[in-house]
């Protein structure tokens, strides 16, 4: 996960695409936004600043918002559109799978993948012998 916030309301970002900050600082998916300049996603910046006091993470998000607005001339609007999704359910059979016996190691990893710019794009789960009973 990619830090950006500090300790006495400090706020950091190096050599980071506008389009990544735009993404963390509403809080949304790259699949969730679309457009822009194709600077927006290949340019990128050093932002060093300091709040007054101790900010919190959202506050330096809606600081981060009025940067991109104020700066870049950020201009967007929100909207709703249809969009492919998966899910995952039980078929008409049971599954085959067996829960896990008393005494076998199991875990459950949530993998972050990331894109060559070492942005996370996706996670992987990996679960051995772990039962989702009771999650």
């Amino acid at each position: 996960m990619v830090q950006f916030t500090y300790p006495g309301g400090r706020f950091r970002a190096s050599a980071t695409t506008l389009k990544y900050l735009l993404e963390w600082a509403y809080g949304i998916q790259p699949s969730q936004h679309t457009g822009g300049p194709a600077w927006l996603a290949t340019d990128r910046y050093d932002v060093v600043a300091k709040a007054e006091g101790n900010a919190s993470d959202e506050q330096m998000k809606l600081m981060t918002q009025t940067l991109l607005r104020d700066r870049f001339q950020l201009k967007l609007h929100r909207e709703s559109k249809k969009a492919s999704v998966f899910v995952i359910s039980l078929g008409k059979a049971a599954p085959r799978l067996t829960a896990p016996q008393e005494g076998e190691v199991h875990s459950l990893k949530v993998i972050p993948q990331t894109g060559t710019d070492q942005k996370v794009i996706s996670y992987r789960v990996v679960a051995t012998r772990f039962s989702l009973a009771g999650c």
